[in-house]
């Protein structure tokens, strides 16, 4: 008898440990998890493309690539969008100093593939822009003559880093073919120089490990215009021609995941409190998303490209995703740059691409702290 009462109790303690790690494992949806940054994996290869701008959310993406053990950042390109090319030189070069960061930074283009696009933006936009926010990034001023005097202008001081001599194009063709299948592109802008890349060398294309892009609206409407998404808009042409290639795999951090992922005032402050780096503090306070929030303490915001660039470093971000074949539209009119998912009747030339669904916001708040904590 005693045999059996054992038993009992024993099944009743093991009933009462299962009941309380599996309401504690289900307390949390997948994308509330904490996760597990400090595991020991391979150190990443990884070229940034970017339209570098000051802190959120190009300047913190291309930050955290460069301070995270598990990244080896061998160089930015540059490339128009948010910022011109030589304004991102000066930023990301700006930032990087700043954090005492030797990394190389080569300008990439500036002109999108339709010919007289900026000048014809306005026109374009009173045509096809309706139900967007109508952004143009670059497209709003002109671009400047020279990035060193734009640094000084800036900043107030003198660059402490030159930009590279090689360009943007002939570097990523160059470093792709010298470390084969080991490169993982970040493409956190619009794609000019992936498409001038491929033009030049369309061989580097089965050497690329991957390509993550921050770029796109599949299942959601766009931001700029009703219906893309500003990266992919800026340049559909060169979009469109880079998602055609045959790449291993690419990864798009779309409007889709990213319009569920929004930062708040609070959260703007907290990660202002815990960064310690002067430089880095400065341009913070001076970031149109101060201004932004302290007008507006009920707004939130969007950090696109954050969201692609911690992926890499940590893949468990990823909650759930979609694959299908993917194209944009290139036809000059409502739906110009807007990005489309194939799940059936697929173009013969189409290439499958994974649309990142959810993500784990715990994790990602988290290692977002970390960056602060470590500037």
């Amino acid at each position: 008898m005693k045999k059996i009462h054992f038993i009992m109790l024993a099944v009743a303690a093991a009933l009462v440990v299962c009941y309380v790690f599996s309401t504690k494992n289900a307390a949390k949806p997948d994308d509330q998890k904490s996760c597990d940054t400090t595991a020991t994996v391979e150190v990443k290869k990884v070229i940034l493309d970017a339209d570098v701008v000051d802190c959120f959310d190009d300047g913190f993406a291309m930050l955290m690539l460069e301070k995270s053990p598990k990244i080896n950042l061998l160089g930015i390109t540059t490339v128009s969008g948010n910022s011109w090319s030589r304004e991102g030189v000066a930023s990301a070069i700006y930032q990087l100093q700043s954090i005492g960061s030797n990394v190389p930074v080569y300008m990439g283009e500036s002109a999108p593939f339709r010919a007289g696009r900026q000048a014809g933006i306005k026109k374009e936009l009173e045509s096809y822009g309706l139900g967007g926010d109508k952004y143009v990034g670059s497209f709003s001023h002109g671009e400047p003559a020279d990035w060193k005097e734009y640094f000084k202008t800036t900043y107030g001081c003198e660059p402490k880093m030159d930009v590279q001599k090689e360009n943007a194009v002939d570097y990523l063709i160059k470093t792709i073919h010298e470390n084969p299948n080991e490169i993982t592109i970040v493409a956190i802008g619009p794609a000019m120089n992936l498409a001038k890349a491929i033009q030049k060398d369309s061989s580097i294309v089965p050497l690329v490990k991957e390509i993550v892009f921050m770029g796109g609206a599949f299942d959601v409407d766009g931001n700029t215009t009703q219906n893309a998404e500003f990266n992919i808009w800026f340049d559909p042409e060169a979009s469109n021609f880079v998602v055609h290639q045959p790449f291993k795999k690419q990864t798009f951090f779309a409007l889709d995941v990213c319009n569920n992922v929004k930062m708040n005032k609070t959260d703007f402050d907290n990660f202002h409190n815990l960064i310690q780096n002067e430089n880095i503090k400065t341009i913070y306070e001076k970031n149109f998303l101060t201004g932004l929030f302290n007008s507006n303490p009920d707004t939130t915001w969007c950090i696109w490209d954050v969201l692609a660039a911690t992926s890499v470093i940590n893949p468990e971000l990823v909650t759930s995703a979609d694959t299908c074949a993917v194209a944009v539209d290139t036809t000059f009119g409502m739906n110009y740059g807007k990005t489309i998912p194939y799940r059936e009747n697929i173009p013969a030339d189409a290439q499958k691409g994974i649309i990142v669904k959810t993500i784990n916001k715990e994790c990602l708040w988290g290692m977002l702290s970390e960056l602060m904590k470590s500037l």
